[in-house]
Formats: C-alpha cells, sequence, structure tokens
C-alpha cells in the first residue's frame, strides 16, 4: 500500500517542467521541491512555516493600520519585493477609501522583506535558506541543473520584483 501522500496543488502542477526546483510560496507556508525530468523527487521535499501572510504581519509592525484582513488585502495589492540592499525611490503611502486601513511607504517595501529573513524567534528560515536545504537533499549529479533552474510558484511569488529578490538571496548564499 501507500506509505504516504502530499497534497501539494502547487508543486504539482510545477511538476510538468522537466527539471527544476520548485519553490511555492503560500500564504501560510512555502515549499522547495526538487523535479527531474518530469518526476518530483519527495525526499527533497522541505517545507518552511512563512508565506505570504507574513508580509500582511509585518505591515502591522511597521507601521500599517487597519484589521489584520485590511493589512492582508494592501500586502496583496500594494507591497512588493525589494531587491536586497538596493536603492529605491520613495513613493506614497496607500489608504483605503473607506479608512480601513493604511500603510506608509516604508512599510510597503519592507512587508515582503518577512519572507528572505531568517526568523530566530520561531527558528525559521527564509526562503533562500529553503532552496539551500532542498538542494542538500538532491543528489550532487543533480544539484547543478537543479540550481540552474529555480521555479517560483504560489501566490506570494506574485508579488512584483519577487523573481529579483529570490535571485538575489540564491546569489548571496553562493546558489
Amino acid at each position: 500500500g501507500a506509505r504516504s501522500v502530499a497534497f501539494c496543488p502547487g508543486l504539482a502542477a510545477a511538476a510538468a517542467s522537466q527539471t527544476a526546483l520548485v519553490v511555492d510560496v503560500g500564504a501560510c507556508e512555502s515549499r522547495a521541491v526538487a523535479v527531474v525530468r518530469g518526476r518530483l523527487l519527495a525526499h527533497t521535499l522541505v517545507v518552511a512555516r512563512v508565506g505570504a501572510d507574513a508580509g500582511a504581519a509585518r505591515l502591522g509592525d511597521l507601521g500599517a493600520t487597519g484589521a489584520a484582513a485590511a493589512r492582508a488585502d494592501l500586502a496583496a495589492r500594494a507591497c512588493f519585493a525589494r531587491r536586497r540592499n538596493g536603492a529605491d525611490a520613495p513613493g506614497p503611502a496607500l489608504a483605503f477609501r473607506d479608512g480601513a486601513g493604511a500603510a506608509p511607504w516604508a512599510a510597503r517595501r519592507a512587508a515582503a522583506d518577512a519572507l528572505f529573513d531568517a526568523d530566530a524567534e520561531a527558528e525559521e528560515a527564509g526562503l533562500g535558506a529553503l532552496v539551500l536545504d532542498c538542494l542538500g537533499r538532491a543528489a550532487l549529479e543533480l544539484r547543478a541543473p537543479l540550481a540552474a533552474n529555480v521555479l517560483p510558484v504560489g501566490g506570494g511569488a506574485a508579488l512584483p520584483g519577487f523573481d529579483a529578490r529570490l535571485l538575489d538571496e540564491l546569489s548571496l548564499i553562493h546558489i
């Protein structure tokens, strides 16, 4: 009989890729897994309790106002992943017309950092470390082709600038 069952819709959809390291950024958690010649290598699956919701939580810490639902909406609609140590021009603070929530510019540009920064208190690593852990579980001869083909999927990966920031994080740890 079956020894284990895993439900990973984002990862399963990405399995159509011939060879890739798939990074699925969901709302509450992120997963990374190797797909080789269209087959998902279950032994490489790594899960971290960091997802897109972490950006909404960080918004509150950075001065955004409103209920949790309003902050989650702001995180999904108005935040972006900035380049590591990159300078960016300041922009406007945003607020909902009905006054349900608002986010200053600094909060909007820093909220996505929660996906990439390690959280020592929660003993969770950021997405760069998640990818590194997944690569470490793959066979040595598969690591280079996997590292050369990282495929972000999931709602959290849809943040503007996400792909460039993930590339920065991977370069920082020499992947």
